[in-house]
């Protein structure tokens, strides 16, 4: 399982089951432990009450005032439960119950730390009782108006015990008191609806008095107002012009009518004058030719006379040219057609004066029509202006009257309202006969329930965190590296190094966890394979240092040469960890090397481990130290006075360190907890012991449970 992976169903199945009797006592235990502490808890009774604080019905025509509504309903409620635990109201209350002395400390932390402080000293004896009491006199001295510091505890218990609740888009206050005393849990009730439902009614007459004086006072004013009104509209009435308001339509339509007629007026003069004009232009073109003119004029009895002018013309045409009876013919046709002539010009000038006579006449009636759209006009604006301002102060008067009316009904139904409609006493609070708290059924239920689910999560979590993780095995695998061991979780007396890899004898040493680990490294160092092995871990507190320690020691019992080289520059802890678990203590010493300058060692003196710190004096010249030349020379030429150099290096994950140390060891130990390594880790620690370039010795595991399967070690056997 990765790092990102759930857990299905049957695994949750799997896990809850397989815990199945953790669980079951987990639930036992919390229902006992609740019903234990619903027993030793005290009774307290709950009295509840309830008001109603806007009883007249909300009624709105539309969705704006049904909203607008709502919230004026809210505003009232939310303010409502303002005065009800209000200090003046609970003030009233207070001087209205009986509250024992013994409860007023109840809401107080000083007051229930010195009850309690009391009640620890009377084991004493009154003596010590009496020596608490003068104490408990120097830092809260007296009062000096105990009548009002009395009220003033009162007023605090009652804002302790009561609570005012309701529900969003309701006009219902939910009254509760809470307190030891079940007949005093309802008398802090009632008393306070009752000052309540007083208080409300004095406001409401208060406020009724002052309305009832503004509306007569405003009703007075109304009067003079409508008297003023009435003597304005007498004097419009006396004015000449003023017509009643139904006559105003029809003088309007009949000015759209004669309007009407004016422009048909108008067209027809423009075209009898267009007629006229056009004649009288042709009559011009067409001087001395009357035949020309009729033809372009037309109308009257001209197409007659035409055709009759056009039959002589042919009948003359068709006279022979050389005849004495033709010519007399010929003669008596020419006489016919100037007869036809004259009349064809006389019957055209009678047309073009008739047009002339039309235009005239179309002319009078368009000033016959001007001259009443003027007249219209003035009456218009006479009687319409006299009009408007009859009607406007008949308004005036009929608005002031009703507003009289409405002034004079409000009077009435103020006399007439009944007393304190918008705020009553839903529900009197009666004593209860149970206590409210604590419920042992419910508490008993309550941790029933945690019990369960805190036993389930713990499974849960359990099986998570282990799948999360990757067991040693799986660390080894993924390495391409062999799982040398596994150190278990060491608690007690299976503590220290002696029970790790063992101590005090060839024997003792065989007889660790890992002593596999302690074998195959004896081998490999006597075989020449290994001079010098870095030990590591990913992150720090992994215990990488105490099994440098432990294998020092085991090969040193075991007749090697060992030197341990802390190069942890940042925090070294080598001779520390040898010191702390030896019991003889480190003694230094200076050890040649060859040509260079001894070695300075701490040598513990049981085991007979050198112990090699370099000397740092800043942290920023770690790095600088561990890729000198005097530190490879100093540890190149160690491998040939030591038999095996054990380099304590810093975490992979953390700093660079351990990748620059191990340049100067052969091979490279990963020590590793059992279970805190998960999938990204690894692969960074992969990544990183590749760039060192060091084969890996091998996997050590730290912490691991004595008998978990996953840790690749059977800690039994």
């Amino acid at each position: 399982m990765n790092d990102t992976a759930a857990l299905s169903l049957p695994e949750i199945l799997g896990a809850l089951w397989g815990r199945r009797m953790l669980i079951i006592l987990s639930a036992l235990f919390g229902a006992i432990l609740a019903f234990t502490i619903s027993l030793a808890l005290p009774k307290a009774y709950q009295a509840e009450g309830g008001l109603v604080v806007r009883s007249q019905a909300i009624q709105a025509p539309d969705n704006d005032a049904a909203f607008n509504a709502a919230a004026v309903n809210e505003a009232v409620v939310t303010t409502e439960q303002e005065v009800l635990t209000s200090r003046g109201l609970l003030t009233r209350v207070a001087k209205g119950v009986n509250i024992p002395e013994d409860m007023l400390s109840e809401w107080s932390l000083t007051g229930s730390l010195e009850a309690a402080g009391r009640l620890l000293v009377s084991a004493g004896g009154p003596a010590a009782v009496k020596w608490f009491d003068s104490k408990m006199l120097l830092i809260f001295p007296p009062p000096s108006d105990v009548t009002a510091d009395e009220l003033e505890k009162r007023v605090q218990y009652l804002k302790s015990a009561i609570k005012v609740t309701t529900t969003k888009g309701s006009s219902v206050l939910k009254l509760a008191a809470t307190t030891r005393d079940a007949q005093l849990s309802a008398d802090i009730i009632n008393t306070l609806q009752s000052l309540y439902i007083q208080d409300r009614l004095a406001e409401q007459n208060r406020t009724a008095v002052l309305i009832e004086k503004a509306l007569k006072e405003r009703e007075q004013n109304t009067r003079e107002q409508i008297s003023e009104a009435e003597d304005r509209l007498t004097d419009v009435l006396g004015k000449p012009g003023a017509i009643e308001q139904s006559e105003i339509p029809g003088l309007m339509r009949d000015m759209s009518q004669l309007g009407a007629r004016y422009a048909e007026a108008q067209a027809e003069l423009a075209r009898r004058q267009s007629d006229y004009n056009a004649a009288v232009e042709q009559r011009a073109v067409t001087k001395g030719n009357p035949i020309a003119f009729a033809d372009a004029l037309g109308g009257g009895r001209l197409p007659l006379l035409r055709q009759q002018y056009d039959n002589v013309q042919q009948e003359a045409a068709r006279l022979p040219l050389v005849d004495p009876r033709a010519d007399i013919a010929r003669a008596s046709m020419q006489r016919q057609l100037n007869k036809l002539s004259a009349q064809i010009s006389a019957e055209a000038n009678r047309i073009v004066e008739q047009r002339r006579t039309s235009m005239l006449a179309a002319e009078q009636v368009v000033k016959r029509l001007d001259q009443e759209m003027t007249n219209a006009r003035e009456k218009r604006g006479s009687q319409v202006g006299a009009t408007i301002a009859l009607e406007r102060e008949r308004g005036a008067v009929a608005s002031l009257w009703r507003n009289s009316d409405a002034i004079e009904a409000r009077l009435v139904d103020l006399a007439a309202r009944p007393a304190n409609p918008n705020s009553r006493i839903l529900t009197a609070a009666s004593v209860p006969t149970r206590p409210a708290f604590p419920s042992k059924v419910l508490f008993s239920l309550a941790g029933l329930v945690l019990g369960t689910v805190a036993a389930g999560g713990y499974a849960l979590m359990a099986m998570r965190a282990q799948g999360l993780q990757l067991a040693a095995g799986q660390m080894a695998e993924q390495l391409n590296a062999p799982l040398l061991g596994g150190v278990p979780r060491l608690r007690g007396i299976m503590s220290g190094p002696r029970r790790l890899i063992g101590y005090g004898s060839r024997d003792d040493t065989l007889r660790g966890p890992v002593t596999g680990v302690v074998i195959e490294l004896e081998k490999a160092i006597r075989s020449g394979k290994v001079h010098s092995l870095l030990v590591t871990s990913g992150r720090a507190g992994e215990g990488k240092t105490t099994i440098v320690t432990g294998l020092g020691r085991a090969l040193s019992w075991l007749g090697l040469r060992v030197l341990v080289v802390d190069l942890d520059l940042r925090h070294p802890r080598a001779e520390a960890a040898l010191k702390s678990s030896s019991a003889t203590g480190l003694h230094g010493d200076k050890i040649p090397i060859g040509d260079l300058e001894p070695l300075i060692v701490k040598i513990d003196r049981a085991s007979g481990v050198h112990v090699f710190t370099p000397q740092v004096d800043d942290v920023a010249e770690t790095v600088t130290i561990l890729r000198s030349e005097a530190l490879d020379a100093v540890l190149r030429t160690a491998r040939e006075r030591y038999d095996i150099l054990l380099i304590d290096s810093p975490p992979l994950l953390l700093v660079p360190d351990a990748l620059i140390a191990a340049r100067l060891a052969d091979e490279v130990l990963l020590v590793t907890e059992f279970g805190r390594t998960n999938a990204r880790e690894l692969e960074e620690i992969s990544r990183r012991l590749a760039q060192a370039g060091r084969p890996i010795h091998g996997v050590i595991a730290t912490k691991v449970e004595w008998d978990d399967p996953t840790s690749g070690v059977y800690m039994g056997y």
